[in-house]
C-alpha cells in the first residue's frame, strides 16, 4: 500500500474492531470529489495564488451569537458577539493567514473553502489501559462545527479573500487528535455555470 500524502493526514478516527481500538486517518479528499480549481495565473500584472493551505495550532474557537441593540442616547445600531475567546481565536487565525499570504493579492472569484478543526478528547475518554473501547469516535459536543466555521471565516475575510461571500462551496469536518488545531484549505474554483434546472431537482 503506497504511503499517504502528507497533506492529507490530518486526523484521527477511532474504529472499532473486535474489541481493539485502532486509528486511521479522517480525509477530506474523498468529499472533493471532481470539483474545478482555478488554474494558477496573473491578476493585473500581478501574481496570483490558486491555492492556499496552512494550520493554526490552538484550541477553534467558535463565533458568538450576534446581537444588536440601538444605543440610548446615539440611536446607532450596535452589534456585538457573545462569546468571550471568539475575537483572539480570530486574531490568531488572521496573523497565520498573512504570514502565509505573505503580501500576495487576496483571491478573487468563488471559492473553495475547506476547513478540519481538531480538538483534544476529554480525560474521561481515557482508562488505566489508555483509550476506552467505549470513548466515541467523533466529537458531537459543542461547539457545533458551522460556528467554528464562521469564526474561521470572518477571520479571513480581508487577509484571504475580500468578503466570505465569495466563498461557494465549504466542506467542514470536526475531529479528534492532538494537538488542538485548524487545517485551512482554500482555493479557487473554475468560473462555469452551475445553476440547477429549474425542471429538475437541484
Amino acid at each position: 500500500m503506497r504511503p499517504m500524502p502528507k497533506e492529507t493526514r490530518v486526523a484521527e478516527d477511532i474504529l472499532h474492531h473486535k474489541g481493539t481500538v485502532r486509528l486511521r486517518p479522517v480525509l477530506l479528499t474523498p468529499l472533493r470529489g471532481n470539483m474545478a480549481r482555478h488554474p494558477t495565473g496573473r491578476l493585473a500584472g500581478r501574481k496570483t495564488r490558486s491555492m492556499i493551505q496552512f494550520v493554526v495550532y490552538g484550541q477553534p474557537q467558535p463565533a458568538g451569537s450576534k446581537r444588536a441593540f440601538q444605543h440610548r442616547h446615539t440611536g446607532r445600531i450596535i452589534v456585538t458577539e457573545d462569546a468571550k475567546r471568539s475575537r483572539p481565536w480570530k486574531d490568531h487565525v488572521a496573523q497565520a493567514a498573512g504570514e502565509h499570504m505573505n503580501g500576495q493579492t487576496l483571491l478573487d472569484g468563488p471559492l473553495l473553502l475547506e476547513l478540519q478543526f481538531i480538538v483534544p478528547r476529554p480525560k474521561g475518554h481515557y482508562g488505566a489501559r489508555g483509550l476506552r473501547p467505549s470513548a466515541p469516535a467523533f466529537p458531537t459536543t459543542r461547539p457545533d462545527v458551522l460556528k467554528l466555521a464562521r469564526a474561521v471565516e470572518d477571520a479571513l475575510a480581508g487577509v484571504c479573500y475580500r468578503d466570505d461571500a465569495q466563498i461557494v462551496t465549504e466542506l467542514l469536518a470536526k475531529n479528534y487528535g492532538e494537538p488542538a488545531r485548524c487545517i485551512v484549505r482554500l482555493s479557487r474554483m473554475y468560473q462555469r455555470t452551475l445553476d440547477a434546472n429549474p425542471g429538475k431537482a437541484a
